[in-house]
């Protein structure tokens, strides 16, 4: 798999391909309540090493959209998660993939439901970190919120 993805990056370029999709266009930050940001790292190989600044940074974009941003979850009514998978392959390249989503979780005919309001994805390979293309994504993320 991993000679696979080396494979493609040689041929397709060091690049990553981002997604983004909000699933009801009428719903606003406002109408949902106050969101906390919580990143979630499984990198590993120094992948993602920006995480702090990526909660910054999302928590400002939020802010910017009309957010009201809590500072945990007990606070929140939905969560912005940024998740990074992604490991270092033995050429000393980055690949993986990061996803920012915006969810609440609740209990529903007694299961636990994951209410999924938008997501963004990006995929690929990268010659250092993830941290620019996670960056690119919570813009993209949020802005499908304006």
């Amino acid at each position: 798999m991993k000679k696979l993805v080396l494979i493609l990056a040689f041929t397709l370029g060091f690049t990553t391909a981002a997604y983004a999709q909000k699933f009801d266009e009428d719903v606003t930050f406002e109408d949902l309540g106050p969101v906390v940001v919580r990143p979630i790292d499984n990198a590993t190989g120094g992948c993602w090493t920006n995480m702090k600044e990526a909660r910054n940074y999302a928590e400002g974009q939020l802010d910017m959209a009309g957010a009201k941003v809590a500072d945990d979850i007990a606070n929140a009514a939905i969560s912005l998660d940024i998740s990074v998978l992604a490991e270092r392959m033995d050429q000393g390249y980055c690949y993986g993939t990061a996803i920012v989503r915006v969810a609440r979780f609740d209990k529903s005919w007694s299961y636990d439901t994951i209410i999924l309001f938008s997501t963004a994805t990006t995929i690929g390979v990268v010659p250092t970190n993830f941290n620019i293309a996670v960056l690119d994504l919570i813009k993209k993320a949020v802005d499908e919120w304006k």
